[in-house]
């Protein structure tokens, strides 16, 4: 699939086309995995159980009709609660998304405590609700329903609120090298914005923290690959099969690049994360499957990947969500789906802590 987004260079009209019918291929897969393993499921459901969702909750409270009540009366009070605090405020609504199956919804006050529903193709695939825990700016999640010591399905339990001009995000897990990538590469950081911000002109750099502003580009950094190491492949055939390839540039911390910098090589949707950042030098870490291009000596490097600038997006544009990026409820607009599918992509091929991309 990722080689045959990769004919954008064929013009912007044929590449479009092109990643439409992918997004079309892309949901009607999701849905018919989905569709089977719902079938699964309601083989052992109880009978009269007429549906995907009937059959989950019959086998878990979170699916159930009382949960959605749940809900319901928590998001109330969580918008009761966050119209009358003092602005500004971390609490209110947010989402997370690629407006096609990946639907995530979090809303959270300091009394009411938090929700958080994934709403796809064939419904709610993931709900829970709990306790926040306020320290500073830092954020914790109390779930009712839990798993995961760190999380549980979608989403993190940590945030770190920042307020940038009008505009509040959560920051997942309090990592700001991902943030600072999504302004760097020209589209929305990836956090979460609050609901009535999206719209919200972007303030100045210079109101950010000092942390998160140190690590805002001023203008994008282009460097050449000078070594390249490829390592031996891994996984199998029923998972992903990839290597990782490690590569030095002449660029460091002298030049703006940080450790968790995410370059991508230019012409590609192939994309690495910086580490071992010295003064003057740095290494980058690509996970590549088999038949992706791989960096070599003397290719090119940006801290904005190539693709976005195909599609006219010269400048800076709010309102291209990431998988992990919760920006306000709103409707996305039609010209930024292209957008939110690379970044899609892109975000599920250079997530940390599980070593390996998922299969779409």
């Amino acid at each position: 699939m990722y080689r045959g987004l990769q004919a954008r260079s064929r013009g912007p009209l044929a590449s479009r086309t092109l990643v439409i019918l992918a997004l079309v291929f892309v949901a009607g897969l999701v849905s018919f995995v989905l569709s089977a393993v719902g079938a699964q499921e309601a083989e052992s459901a109880p009978a009269g159980a007429g549906s995907v969702m009937d059959a989950l909750a019959a086998r878990d409270p979170r699916f159930s009709e009382a949960a959605g009540e749940e809900v319901d009366r928590r998001n109330a009070a969580i918008s009761r609660e966050a119209a009358g605090l003092p602005e500004p405020h971390w609490a209110g609504s947010y989402y997370a998304g690629d407006g096609l199956g990946v639907n995530h919804y979090l809303s959270l006050a300091p009394d009411a405590g938090f929700t958080f529903e994934w709403h796809g193709c064939l419904g709610v695939y993931e709900r829970n609700w709990g306790e926040v825990e306020a320290d500073g700016d830092l954020l914790l999640l109390q779930p009712v329903f839990t798993g995961d010591p760190e999380g549980f399905i979608a989403t993190t339990r940590r945030f770190r609120w920042v307020q940038w001009g009008e505009r509040s995000y959560l920051i997942p897990g309090g990592e700001v090298a991902p943030f600072c990538n999504g302004i760097n590469s020209g589209g929305e950081p990836r956090a979460v914005v609050e609901v009535d911000d999206r719209e919200k002109p972007f303030a100045p750099v210079a109101l950010l923290p000092e942390d998160i502003r140190g690590c805002v580009l001023p203008a994008p950094v282009t460097t050449k690959v000078l070594e390249v190491e490829i390592g031996p492949w891994q996984g199998d055939a029923r998972d992903w099969i990839y290597r990782e390839v490690t590569v030095v540039i002449g660029l460091g911390t002298e030049n703006g690049v940080f450790d968790g910098m995410e370059l991508y090589l230019v012409g590609t949707l192939e994309s690495g994360a910086v580490s071992a950042a010295a003064p003057r030098s740095a290494t980058v870490r690509f996970l590549i499957g088999k038949g992706d291009p791989i960096p070599r000596a003397g290719a090119t490097l940006s801290s904005r990947p190539s693709w976005r600038d195909e599609y006219g997006a010269s400048e800076f544009r709010p309102g291209i969500p990431d998988l992990d990026l919760l920006v306000e409820v709103g409707p996305m607009k039609p010209d930024s789906r292209v957008d939110a599918y690379f970044s899609m992509l892109d975000e599920l091929r250079t997530s940390p802590g599980n070593g390996r991309r998922p299969r779409l």
